[in-house]
């Protein structure tokens, strides 16, 4: 059977986005903890992986901790605190590099402030 793929329009995001309770819970200790524990070898790249994470977590959260770790790998190149940021994989590949932004933002150091929509 041939799967069918909807067609979104371009400006629809492939990855699911994060809900408020997920990124709510990133942020927590025990979030933050969970995080450190996959980036620091307890990953969950693998089905038994994952079902080891499963019997402690909530099946969206062992997702969103893992993705977070995966995405948190491929900014370090672009910003140094990438350790302690959120990300989506949209979001990452538009992000300008922290090195460059600094760059560019010096164009308005004279104004009181800046919006960047």
């Amino acid at each position: 059977m041939k799967r069918q793929v909807r067609n979104t329009g371009p400006w629809v995001r492939e990855d699911r986005l994060l809900t408020p309770e997920e990124l709510a819970w990133l942020q927590s200790m025990e979030g933050r903890a969970v995080c450190e524990a996959m980036a620091g070898g307890e990953f969950a790249d693998s089905p038994s992986a994952i079902a080891r994470w499963r019997q402690k977590l909530d099946a969206d959260l062992v997702s969103a901790a893992w993705v977070q770790v995966t995405l948190r790998n491929k900014a370090r190149d672009k910003f140094s605190r990438a350790d302690n940021m959120l990300f989506d994989r949209v979001g990452l590949e538009q992000a300008t590099d922290e090195t460059i932004a600094r760059h560019k933002a010096r164009r308005f150091e004279e104004l009181a402030g800046v919006t960047d929509l």
